[in-house]
């Protein structure tokens, strides 16, 4: 009981990230949904841009769904259950079997609200133009390498503690969650690089895209 009792608000805190995930790119899938819409008006007569646009529309208002639906099924993870290690067990199957997932759709979110975007300002009567294809095409699959590759690292750590919790729980001992959190003050000040480095990959291909 002492033991859960020291590791339950750290699971509690652990989660706020994942949340955090789920309701922000949702949002912006749903600002991509509704620019996208925006955009179809205006390349009414851009066959091309339209049919682009179509599958923007039908992606985005899938990640809005699966953002919802994955939500919920977090929060059934925490919900009217006594015992931390079925608590820990689902969460477990929860990253494994949802959220996995949604690591992919990040950077894919991320890219159609950049074309979006850009569509959107860069509008030539009904035309759009790249003027350096290559470049554009290149720095969009770093951008999406990018931002999957920082978001797939730190939720594994993630994971990793779940699983760590989980086992102390189980043997009745201390040691991991200790090690957890020694290895957390010294990972501290990497945790806010990685932050740093992914909002400005976003912001970078804001401006891009502007």
């Amino acid at each position: 009981m002492e033991i859960e009792a020291f590791i339950k608000p750290r699971v509690k805190k652990s989660v706020i990230g994942i949340k955090f995930n789920l309701i922000f790119y949702s949002i912006i899938a749903l600002a991509c949904f509704i620019i996208l819409l925006l955009n179809s008006v205006f390349y009414i007569t851009n066959p091309v841009i339209l049919m682009i646009n179509a599958i923007g529309i039908m992606l985005s208002a899938y990640f809005v769904y699966y953002g919802r639906y994955s939500f919920q099924q977090l929060r059934e993870t925490e919900g009217g259950i006594q015992d931390l290690a079925v608590e820990l067990r689902k969460k477990i199957d929860f990253y494994n079997r949802i959220y996995e997932r949604w690591t992919w759709f990040i950077p894919t979110v991320t890219l159609i609200l950049i074309f979006s975007i850009n569509t959107l300002i860069d509008n030539q009567n009904g035309t759009f133009k790249i003027n350096k294809p290559f470049l554009f095409a290149g720095i969009n699959v770093a951008i999406f390498f990018g931002i999957y590759l920082i978001n797939k690292i730190t939720h594994e750590f993630w994971l990793k503690d779940i699983k760590s919790y989980l086992k102390d729980i189980d043997n009745q001992l201390m040691e991991e969650t200790l090690d957890i959190e020694s290895r957390k003050k010294k990972l501290t000040w990497w945790i806010f690089l990685i932050f740093l480095i992914l909002t400005a990959m976003f912001i970078w291909g804001i401006t891009r895209a502007i």
